[in-house]
């Protein structure tokens, strides 16, 4: 036993046939999902846990219920598939009933709690470690290596009954030999050995402040050679802040960013809106009375609202802005795109203003990213941001190669890019297969409900810190801190794993020999 002491120290919980699933639940308190609630009149958040029936709680997209609910204001558009079975989006409407546990598709709303925990409809207010584990790449490999030897096992028993029955010998008297033979050349405690092997790493991990929620993740992060990473958040502080306004119509600019404060969310506001409103609060700018109000939606890439009863203000991307624009927008030459991220303001159809926004790289940002590198691994920056912006900051973290527009992509070598620019959520999934087929073992890092399905896809997905409830469940690996240096306990994780069932396969193969 000295090498399974060697190869899985310190651990012995782990060895039970339930100890690997038992950890990974144990883990899954640590994610601590909170909810927005209103009380004593101010909006806060809480854990879910802590939620009361009676409590007004805020949903959007992305959010996964965490207690059944009444819907008070607006319609939702919910994924009902953990209590029904059944991936097709179900619409709740004012005053219908929506359930803990279930994903919101689309759509934002005030709801009240009407039960909660185990009283609710799921019996659980959120289960983010709830899904099997696929086999890795390194499991299917040896798996194919215990088929190819029972196979010779069998020719080889086949062999010597053969000569038996040539040599008139007992065949009976063979059994007890056959039965060793199978025995000690077949590893059939290889499958419990991996659950072992992974779910020791898993614990290191939850050390370092990584939750696993698929195992199988930590043997694919081994095999990685291409890590997909978002800018903002992950390379960037993502503490953006205003450093200029371009007014680019006659409307006064007071007047210009009175009209984008009052299209912030501020009920859960988004970095960009906390931005907004800092720069609109230090030019002393209050907002406006607003009514009909969407907040942002990544699918049309801006949030909007009626000021006054009669003014349509739209606050998002430019470039999805000036797709809708009334008018071409003429944009001055003095406007510096390279500087930052650009949030335009349109009033009745017109783009009056932009709002030039920068979002500083983290201090670990190019350490970080040159480590990854170092472990053979490439990396891709993604962002919604124009190229000019990317490639400035591409180069500031040491990312060397051309830097895309998505549009370009596929004219483009893999292995020749440092960055992506004006990438929407949408095209994560599409960049995740189209880099699968050339061959590379993809990871991906998101936050957002449109990152949900490439986090699935990539053969490792992993959650940043504060990304939507959907996105976690999507991921194998959920991050609890920000920045990119985590990433480099997952690859050193796997690389361990690897070594530690190479060292079981070739001691159980040389005993069998």
């Amino acid at each position: 036993m000295w090498w399974q002491c060697s190869c899985f120290p310190h651990s012995p919980e782990l060895f039970s046939q339930d100890g690997p699933t038992q950890f990974l639940h144990s883990l899954a308190h640590k994610l601590n999902p909170t909810a927005s609630v209103k009380r004593s009149g101010k909006w806060i958040k809480v854990p879910a846990r802590e939620l009361v029936v009676g409590d007004i709680i805020s949903l959007k997209q992305g959010d996964i219920i965490p207690a059944d609910v009444k819907i008070l204001t607006h319609p939702i558009s919910v994924n009902e598939s953990s209590i029904s079975g059944e991936a097709k989006a179900v619409t709740h409407s004012v005053a219908t009933a929506a359930f803990s546990g279930t994903e919101i598709l689309s759509g934002h709303t005030l709801a009240i709690v009407t039960k909660t925990g185990k009283n609710s409809r799921s019996g659980k207010t959120v289960s983010l470690i709830n899904k099997s584990s696929a086999p890795g790449q390194l499991q299917i490999l040896l798996g194919k290596v215990i088929g190819y030897l029972a196979i010779l096992d069998a020719i080889l028993a086949i062999i010597l009954i053969i000569v038996a029955i040539i040599r008139h010998e007992n065949l009976i008297n063979m059994l007890p030999f056959l039965a060793m033979l199978f025995i000690a050349t077949i590893p059939i405690a290889m499958p419990s050995s991996f659950a072992v092997a992974n779910s020791v790493e898993a614990k290191e991990l939850s050390k370092h402040h990584i939750l696993v929620s698929d195992l199988s993740g930590i043997q694919e992060a081994a095999n990685l050679n291409l890590l997909l990473v978002d800018k903002t958040g992950t390379i960037t502080a993502n503490k953006p802040e205003v450093v200029r306004f371009y007014n680019l119509s006659h409307v006064n600019t007071r007047d210009a960013i009175q009209y984008a404060v009052s299209v912030t969310d501020r009920r859960n506001s988004s970095v960009i809106d906390l931005a907004i409103l800092k720069y609109a609060k230090q030019q002393g700018i209050e907002s406006l009375n607003k009514t009909n109000f969407q907040p942002f939606n990544p699918d049309i890439g801006y949030s909007e609202a009626t000021i006054n009863d009669k003014t349509m203000v739209k606050l998002g991307s430019l470039k999805r802005l000036s797709n809708i624009a009334h008018s071409p927008i003429k944009l001055p030459e003095k406007i510096d795109f390279s500087s930052g991220r650009t949030v335009a303001v349109m009033v009745n159809g017109k783009i009056i203003g932009i709002f030039i926004l920068e979002d500083q790289p983290r201090p670990d940002s190019a350490a970080a990213i040159k480590k990854i590198q170092s472990r053979g691994v490439k990396v891709i920056m993604l962002t919604g941001d124009n190229q000019k912006t990317a490639a400035a900051v591409a180069q500031e973290v040491g990312l060397k190669g051309k830097v895309v527009s998505y549009s370009d992509l596929k004219n483009v070598q893999i292995d020749q890019l440092a960055g992506i620019s004006d990438v929407i959520p949408e095209n994560k999934l599409e960049m995740v297969k189209l880099m699968q087929k050339q061959g590379y073992i993809v990871g991906m890092t998101g936050d957002g409900v449109n990152d949900a399905a490439a986090l699935k896809q990539a053969s490792v997905g992993i959650a940043v810190k504060d990304a939507v409830d959907l996105a976690k469940t999507s991921a194998k690996m959920i991050l609890m801190r920000d920045g990119l240096m985590p990433i480099i306990e997952i690859l050193d994780s796997g690389h361990r794993v690897y070594q530690r069932m190479l060292t079981w396969t070739i001691t159980k193969l040389s005993r069998s020999a």
